[in-house]
């Protein structure tokens, strides 16, 4: 039986900094298959919070220490339906590095992170135009979850982006890392207006002085 994994790396960056996670999909199965260069594989992101999706680690099926280069696109919505039709698709990222080994994956950090709004869903088509893929070879769909974001993968494919034959026992295999914004109270509501005490000013002490003085001496008059 596959050993399913879904770990989630939390730790704060500074106090009040954002939530860093990372969610790590079909770790094992890294050595199934692997294909040549145009390669690709298709995932769906689906945001239960708003995240920011920053890097995305998979396996290369280059050498180690070989040239590896991919392109990454995204569209909002599924990319079911999409796999061969580069409606909506843009291409968010060319990244290239050398190969750490078939062991390990290989980290590949986006350009600028990737949005996707709570009960959004993003999907994700990776190519690997030098140094090809690995990939799990899985009959069917898997769906994977935490408390932010449930990942999707059932297809991958081969001739480049959005050509070439379909395969749907090429799911996706590797870690999406991503961030959440810290849940921040509101600020408390500003003051109400502030109604000024009356004061009574130095001439107004003044003749009040004076006229109590003068009904005293009126009174002390009357009393003689």
């Amino acid at each position: 039986m596959k050993n399913w994994i879904v770990s989630l790396l939390f730790f704060a960056l500074l106090p009040g900094s954002i939530l860093v996670h990372a969610q790590t999909l079909d770790a094992n199965d890294f050595t199934d298959s692997g294909g040549g260069d145009g390669t690709g594989l298709f995932i769906d992101l689906t945001a239960t919070n708003a995240i920011s999706v920053v890097s995305l680690d998979f396996y290369s099926n280059a050498v180690t220490g070989a040239p590896v280069t991919v392109a990454i696109y995204a569209r909002p919505g599924t990319y079911m339906g999409f796999e061969g039709n580069a409606a909506g698709w843009s291409q968010i990222a060319s990244i290239s590095r050398n190969n750490n080994n078939n062991a390990d994956p290989d980290t590949f950090v986006l350009p600028s992170s990737l949005d996707i709004a709570a009960g959004q869903t993003m999907g994700i088509l990776i190519v690997g135009v030098v140094g090809g893929v690995r990939w799990a070879d899985v009959s069917g769909s898997e769906t994977f979850n935490d408390a932010n974001l449930t990942p999707f993968t059932e297809i991958g494919s081969d001739g480049g982006a959005f050509s070439g034959s379909l395969d749907t026992f090429r799911n996706f295999a590797g870690s999406v890392t991503y961030s959440v914004s810290p849940v921040v109270p509101p600020p408390p509501p500003p003051p109400g207006p502030v109604t000024p005490v009356p004061t009574m000013s130095q001439w107004a002490l003044i003749t009040l002085a004076m006229l109590i003085a003068g009904i005293v001496f009126v009174r002390r008059k009357q009393l003689a």
